[in-house]
């Protein structure tokens, strides 16, 4: 599945639900471009998005993927496993919105050039892939093949993730370059906790080979990261996973990582 621009939020929002059903409900957020990529012309833009909160169906099928939920689902682990006191909301304007704190997945500031090349030439028009090409897509669009650590997933799930996939543009593709500067970075408020996920074998920024880009351990990613961020960050890894870390085995470790993390800040 696309993750376009790489760079994963989820952005914690504390409630407190006396109905314990989960239902979703699209919002359109305001959004001003200049606080995402500096040195530009302020605009105004729209962004269409899903609020969910306790069970449902979430449109971003990545954080709250249909096949065996209870293992895979972001969104059905949080929100199940804090009694309704936490609710995931995908797209905020941080620092400005009611943003408490942000957590980063698969998302670094110093990547693996040969692995994020391979990343980018894996995509590829969407008129040559079964799934989009009979539709009437314009040029410009883009989607990727698979992007897994194979020896840590359930077949199931790929063939699952591969057709519920979506698209990207080129335009968006431009974007993650400026978007993986320190200066974007520095830009969220010293009082928003900050937590980096990324998955251990994530070749966009990994590479056994370099030490800069090799990591097991969490410290690792925090000495190297915390520069780009005014405030303190946390870091973990989730082991034997790659980019798609939602999609591996164990991918409830590191929910209940974000879990902890949260509960720490928040409740």
């Amino acid at each position: 599945m696309l993750q376009i621009g790489i760079f994963l939020l989820a952005t914690i929002y504390i409630f407190k639900f006396a109905d314990a059903s989960v239902q979703c409900e699209q919002k359109n957020v305001t959004i001003q471009w200049s606080t995402v990529v500096p040195n530009t012309p302020s605009t105004t833009h729209l962004i269409a998005t899903w609020f969910c909160w306790k069970q449902g169906i979430y449109d971003h099928t990545y954080w709250s993927f249909s096949y065996q939920s209870s293992r895979y689902s972001y969104v059905d682990y949080v929100i199940n496993h804090s009694n309704g006191n936490i609710v995931v909301l995908n797209v905020d304007r941080l620092g400005v919105g009611y943003t408490s704190g942000l957590i980063a997945t698969g998302f670094l500031h110093v990547k693996n050039p040969d692995g994020a090349t391979a990343f980018i030439n894996s995509l590829y028009p969407v008129q040559l892939d079964p799934k989009f090409s009979h539709k009437s897509i314009p040029t410009g669009y883009l989607t990727t093949n698979p992007f897994n650590n194979t020896r840590n997933i359930d077949p199931n799930v790929i063939s699952l993730d591969e057709l519920l996939k979506q698209t990207g543009t080129t335009g968006e593709i431009s974007t993650i370059g400026p978007a993986s500067l320190s200066t974007v970075t520095q830009l969220i408020p010293n009082r928003i906790p900050v937590l980096v996920v990324i998955g251990q074998y994530n070749v966009i920024f990994y590479n056994p080979l370099a030490i800069t880009l090799s990591y097991g351990e969490p410290t690792i990613i925090e000495q190297r990261e915390q520069s780009s961020y005014s405030n303190i960050i946390k870091t973990y890894v989730l082991q034997r996973s790659g980019h798609h870390i939602n999609l591996h085995l164990n991918a409830q470790e590191w929910y209940e990582q974000a879990l902890i993390w949260t509960r720490e800040h928040f409740l």
